[in-house]
């Protein structure tokens, strides 16, 4: 029999990685909502001296104070997460064009001040960065509700297998036997309707995540072996009672 701590370990691992990227997005909202505060803070400048345009992923320090304070408030909330240089690891350049886009990162990059339409437009783009992680966010909350179900209820089926294989089936009477078979009847529809209420929550997942080009199974368990863990646990499940309706009904035709 296999017990419900090997049936379940996929599911396991994927809630621990499931959760520990909620904390990083968690950590980049509140980043993005305090980036967003200090940068509503700032005074536009009135006019602006205008430099040579320049390439973001090739400028030097820019002068103007209120540009320093705009570039020092991104170091110190979006840059400053627990997770930035495992995850991330480029440098305030690379970092704001990728985050912000290309025309952001060039108005910034030559520009000597924060004018209106700068701050403008990195209030808009850190909005528009915020509510993809928000999103992304509940997104987590819903896929480890989901896994956390079908941990529970594959340790519930586990459990039911094993409470009720106490004894060998050899000594049962035919009237144990068929009640045992019901049992496992009963086990089954249970897996069954686990594994499609998970694969109705991935087929979810994926209409929502489709504008982001994100397959969030793919991403969340990529060094994992199995893409799909809650299916994976429950298809070894599914043999778990594969395994044991088999001896059930050879100890039927001999009872």
């Amino acid at each position: 029999m296999t017990g419900s701590e090997e049936v379940v370990e996929p599911v396991g691992r994927a809630l621990r990685a499931a959760r520990a990227e909620r904390r990083r997005t968690a950590d980049e909202c509140a980043a993005f909502r305090a980036f967003y505060d200090r940068v509503a803070d700032l005074t536009p400048a009135a006019t602006e001296t205008v430099t040579a345009r320049r390439s973001v992923l090739a400028a030097g320090p820019t002068s103007g104070v209120a540009l320093d304070e705009l570039r020092t408030a991104y170091e110190e909330t979006v840059m400053a997460v627990p997770h930035y240089d495992d995850e991330y690891g480029d440098g305030f350049a690379e970092s704001f064009a990728a985050e912000f886009g290309d025309d952001v990162a060039a108005a910034f990059a030559g520009s000597q001040t924060v004018t209106a339409p700068l701050r403008a437009g990195v209030l808009a783009s850190t909005k528009e960065a915020l509510g993809e992680r928000e999103t992304f966010l509940d997104l987590l909350d819903r896929e480890i509700d989901s896994l956390s179900a079908v941990r529970d209820g594959a340790e519930e089926v586990t459990e039911a297998i094993r409470s009720a294989d106490q004894r060998p089936l050899s000594d049962r009477a035919v009237g144990e036997l068929w009640g045992l078979q019901s049992l496992l009847d009963r086990q089954r529809e249970r897996v069954d309707a686990l594994a499609a209420r998970r694969q109705r929550a991935i087929h979810d997942q994926r209409v929502e995540l489709v504008r982001l080009g994100t397959d969030a199974q793919t991403y969340l368990y990529r060094e994992f072996s199995e893409t799909y863990p809650g299916l994976a646990a429950l298809a070894t499940l599914g043999r778990v009672l594969e395994r044991a309706e088999r001896r059930v009904d050879r100890a039927l035709v001999v009872a």
